[in-house]
């Protein structure tokens, strides 16, 4: 009798984007319908493992040529959402969203692209499981936008800056991060614990990349 392994759970699943997504930050495109949300997000600060203050929508499209991540960050007080205007990579007490690709899934080096709500672009390179490189810069493009529900942003990041390992079948490491600087929140999916011995070995893990 031949044994069949059995198939690699994942927690979330990139869908194919048929048509050109147009990055705009409005999240208006036919494949945000048709990809699946993911919408179960955890405080890591202050209070870890709890439910975060706000709530925070995340779906993942892939072409031929990049990775797409769409992120609605609602916000009951949009009024007070905080975009400071620095360089790019520069850190300050804005609010955050940042996605981090563990492309190999080796559950130890990983790439962070991140934005805050009037553009600002930071990208790092993380290894060692949690060490990390302020100093790597990719190409990579991302647009924001804002209405009367909070904020959103529009990741693209090419293939062709990332690493990738064949053997693993169409699934990378993942995470997306949300900071919110008003409240000094941060929230993740999945929960990133402080109390962990890791950073990128706690992602989650997508499929469905071809």
């Amino acid at each position: 009798n031949t044994v069949r392994s059995a198939a690699p759970v994942v927690d979330a699943i990139a869908v194919p984007a048929g048509s050109p997504v147009v990055l705009d930050g409005k999240l208006t495109d036919e494949v945000w319908e048709k990809a699946p949300s993911i919408t179960e997000f955890v405080q890591r600060e202050p209070a870890e493992g709890q439910p975060p203050s706000q709530r925070t929508d995340t779906r993942i499209a892939y072409d031929n040529v990049a990775l797409y991540v769409a992120v609605r960050a609602h916000d009951s007080e949009p009024g007070r959402i905080v975009g400071m205007l620095t360089r790019r990579d520069q850190r300050s007490p804005s609010n955050w969203i940042k996605v981090v690709v563990d492309s190999y899934l080796d559950r130890r080096s990983a790439y962070e692209f991140g934005v805050n709500p009037v553009g600002v672009k930071l990208d790092r390179y993380y290894y060692n499981d949690g060490a990390s490189d302020d100093s790597w810069d990719a190409v990579w493009e991302v647009e924001v936008a804002r209405d009367e529900t909070g904020w959103s942003a529009e990741f693209r990041i090419p293939f062709s800056q990332l690493r990738f390992n064949n053997k693993v079948g169409g699934r990378v490491g993942f995470a997306v991060i949300r900071e919110i600087g008003r409240l000094a929140e941060t929230s993740s999916w999945p929960l990133l614990s402080r109390n962990a011995n890791g950073f990128v070995s706690q992602f989650a893990e997508v499929g469905g990349l071809q």
